[in-house]
């Protein structure tokens, strides 16, 4: 499925997280023809405590580094995940 593809998918659906997963999504492609280190199709293996490596372009990119607090969110068969913000949950 082609980044297009997955656009409109999601655009198509009624749920307010798939707009903003779309959001997203807008936002990091724009970022990748100035991030030669963000690699595209990426595969990575599940290891046997659940954990998935996230590979150092997309931190270094999106600002995380060891010990920052993330947060996940399950959209059918994608799962994104943000850097957790403390103020908005208050």
């Amino acid at each position: 499925m082609t980044s297009q593809e997955i656009l409109e998918t999601l655009d198509s659906k009624q749920d307010p997280a798939a707009h903003e997963a779309a959001t997203l999504i807008r936002a990091l492609l724009k970022m990748i023809p100035s991030s030669p280190i963000m690699p595209l199709g990426e595969i990575r293996k599940i290891d046997n405590l659940g954990r998935i490596v996230i590979p150092k372009g997309y931190r270094v990119i999106s600002g995380w580094t060891e010990g920052t607090l993330m947060e996940y969110f399950h959209m059918g068969e994608f799962i994104c995940a943000k850097k957790y913000s403390v103020e908005k949950r208050k």
